[in-house]
């Protein structure tokens, strides 16, 4: 993993998935956020179809501390933006 790479506290780093639809990714996430609803939150993925989502690498932070996605290696991948989600493994 990069030096930059951001890891979870066990170690594994932070994967980065993004929506087809990210716009409905975000108002089932403001639902959620509305209501306190945990439930639905955790559900998000399924909701929006987790079938839906592409891998896009990992959580990544550069010197000046701007967020990116970035791939195992450290070379950037493209920005955060509106609707993407964390995701880990349990093992890497």
């Amino acid at each position: 993993m990069s030096k930059w790479t951001i890891l979870i506290k066990d170690g594994l780093p932070l994967g980065v998935i993004r929506p087809k639809d990210p716009a409905m990714a975000l108002r089932i996430a403001a639902i959620a956020f509305e209501k306190q609803d945990a439930d639905l939150m955790a559900r998000l993925p399924e909701e929006v179809g987790a079938d839906s989502y592409t891998f896009l690498g990992y959580a990544a932070r550069d010197k000046k501390g701007r967020s990116a996605i970035v791939t195992k290696d450290g070379v950037w991948v493209a920005a955060l933006e509106p609707g993407d989600s964390y995701v880990t493994k349990s093992e890497e």
